[in-house]
C-alpha cells in the first residue's frame, strides 16, 4: 500500500485547488470568446470593449508599418513612437508584404494580410516566452502551463492588443527578462522597451535606487544608441520625436470619449471624462465643477504615484529588484488614458513576483478582475451611425457601448497602487520588528 504523507497530502490538496481555479479562469475566458463571437456574428462587427470604430481594426499595426514604408513620420505624421519601431516594421514589410508603395493605410491594410498573421503569430509565441522565462518556469507543471497559456491568450486585455495590433506586444518578449539572472539582459531589454515606449524610462529608477551606477550607466548607453542608431537608419528628422512627444503630452482633447472609455487602465479616464464640453454640457445642471474634479482626481492620482516611488527609495535596502520592477509596472500603467487598456498585459510578466508578497491574493485577484471578461454586462449604449466594418466587409448601423469591464478596470488598477503602499509598509514594519528582536 502506498504511503502517503502529510505533506504530500496538503500537496495535492493544492494542486488540486490550484487546478480548479485555472480551469475557472479558462472557463471564464472561453465564455467571453463566445459572447464577442456570438455578436460578431449577429451583429457584424466587435462590441464593447473594442475600438467604436469598426473600420479601425489592426490600424494600430497598419498606420505605423505604412509610415515605416513611406517615410515622413516624424515630420508629416507626427508619430510619437521612437524610431527603432520603425526599424522593426520596416523588416517586416520587407519580409511580409509583396507591394511597397500605397496611397493611404487603408489600402496598405488590404496588401498586408501576411503581415497580419505575422502579427497574429506573434501573439500567439508571447505567452509561451512568457511561461519558460526564468520566473514562471519553476511553478507551475505543464498542464496547468497550458490552462494558463489559454487563459492569457483569451483573456480581454490581449484580445484587445490584438484588434488594435499594437505594438506593445513587442513589449512582452522584454519585460519577463527585467526579471531574469543576467544583468546585462536586463540592461539591453530595459534599453529596448524605452525605445519601443519612452514612459519604460521609470524602469531606470531600480538600477539607481539599488546604487547599480554600472546597471543605469549601460542601459542609458544602450538606450542612446538604439534611439541614434535606429533614427539614422530611418534619416527622417528623427529628433522630430522629442517635440512630438512635448505636442503629444500637452495634447487633453486628443482621443474622443469614445475611445478612452474603451478599455481604460488609469482613474485619468474620469479625469479627462470631467473635462470634456459634452459631459459639461449635458450635466451642468447638476451645479458641480467638474473642472474641478477633473484636477482633484489627477492630483489625488499623482499624489498616490508620488507616494509608491518614495517609499521605493527609502525602503530600497529591503526591495528586491524584482519587487521593484514590479511595483514600477504598476506605477506606469496606472499614468493616464494615452497608455490603454493593452498596457494591463505588462502585468503579466510580474504574476510569479506577485505571488511571492504578503499580500499575494489581493495582487492576484486584482489581475484576475482586470484580465476577466465582464462587459458584456451593459451600463449603457446608444447608436453612433452606419459603419463600413473592416471584419466582416459590410456597412452596419453600430452601437457604441459601454460595459462594466471598461468602468472597473481603472478603479481595480489604482488599487493595485494602494496594495503595493500597504505591502511595502508590511516589509517595513516586518524590518524594524526583526531589528529589535536583533538588537535584544
Amino acid at each position: 500500500m502506498m504511503k502517503f504523507e502529510p505533506n504530500d497530502i496538503h500537496r495535492s490538496d493544492l494542486k488540486v485547488m490550484i487546478d480548479r481555479v485555472l480551469v475557472s479562469l479558462l472557463l471564464a475566458q472561453i465564455i467571453g470568446l463566445l459572447y464577442y463571437t456570438n455578436y460578431f456574428l449577429v451583429y457584424k462587427y466587435l462590441p464593447s470593449p473594442f475600438i467604436n470604430d469598426k473600420n479601425n481594426t489592426f490600424m494600430d499595426l497598419i498606420n505605423t508599418a505604412y509610415w515605416a514604408e513611406r517615410g515622413g513620420m516624424f515630420t508629416f505624421w507626427h508619430t510619437v513612437y521612437p524610431p527603432i519601431n520603425f526599424i522593426f516594421l520596416k523588416l517586416a514589410n520587407f519580409l511580409f508584404l509583396t507591394k511597397t508603395t500605397f496611397s493611404n493605410p487603408f489600402e496598405f491594410r488590404e496588401h498586408a494580410g501576411n503581415l497580419i498573421y505575422a502579427y497574429f503569430f506573434a501573439y500567439l509565441v508571447a505567452p509561451i516566452i512568457l511561461l519558460l522565462s526564468d520566473k514562471w518556469r519553476n511553478i507551475f507543471n505543464s498542464s496547468q502551463k497550458i490552462l494558463i497559456y489559454f487563459t492569457i491568450a483569451l483573456s480581454t486585455p490581449m484580445l484587445f492588443l490584438l484588434e488594435r495590433g499594437n505594438l506593445v506586444l513587442a513589449c512582452l518578449f522584454f519585460i519577463p527578462l527585467l526579471f531574469g539572472s543576467n544583468a546585462n539582459q536586463k540592461d539591453i531589454a530595459t534599453a529596448i522597451l524605452i525605445n519601443i515606449k519612452p514612459y519604460f524610462l521609470l524602469l531606470l529608477i531600480c538600477p539607481f535606487v539599488k546604487d547599480k551606477w554600472t546597471s543605469a550607466g549601460r542601459t542609458i548607453l544602450y538606450s542612446v544608441f538604439f534611439f541614434n542608431a535606429s533614427g539614422l537608419l530611418i534619416n527622417d528628422n528623427y529628433l522630430k520625436f522629442f517635440d512630438n512627444l512635448l505636442n503629444f503630452s500637452k495634447s487633453s482633447t486628443l482621443f474622443s470619449l469614445r475611445e478612452v472609455f474603451s478599455m481604460p487602465s488609469s482613474i485619468s479616464v474620469f479625469s479627462y471624462l470631467f473635462q470634456s464640453d459634452a459631459f459639461i454640457r449635458h450635466y451642468w445642471k447638476l451645479g458641480l465643477d467638474f473642472i474641478l474634479l477633473s484636477h482633484l482626481i489627477d492630483l489625488f492620482k499623482l499624489l498616490i504615484l508620488g507616494l509608491v516611488l518614495s517609499l521605493i527609495y527609502f525602503n530600497r535596502s529591503i526591495l528586491t529588484e524584482d519587487k521593484i520592477y514590479t511595483f514600477i509596472l504598476v506605477c506606469i500603467v496606472n499614468l493616464g488614458v494615452s497608455l490603454g487598456g493593452y498596457s494591463l498585459v505588462y502585468y503579466l510578466a510580474t504574476i510569479p513576483i506577485m505571488l511571492e508578497m504578503r499580500f499575494k491574493n489581493l495582487f492576484i485577484a486584482s489581475i484576475f478582475l482586470l484580465f476577466l471578461p465582464f462587459d458584456f454586462i451593459k451600463l449603457t449604449s446608444s447608436w453612433i451611425g452606419a459603419q463600413d466594418v473592416f471584419l466582416s466587409g459590410m456597412k452596419v448601423d453600430v452601437f457604441w457601448e459601454l460595459g462594466l469591464g471598461s468602468f472597473l478596470k481603472p478603479f481595480v488598477n489604482f488599487l493595485l497602487l494602494i496594495i503595493v503602499i500597504r505591502e511595502i509598509i508590511y516589509l517595513r514594519k516586518k524590518q524594524f520588528n526583526l531589528s529589535v528582536i536583533e538588537s535584544k
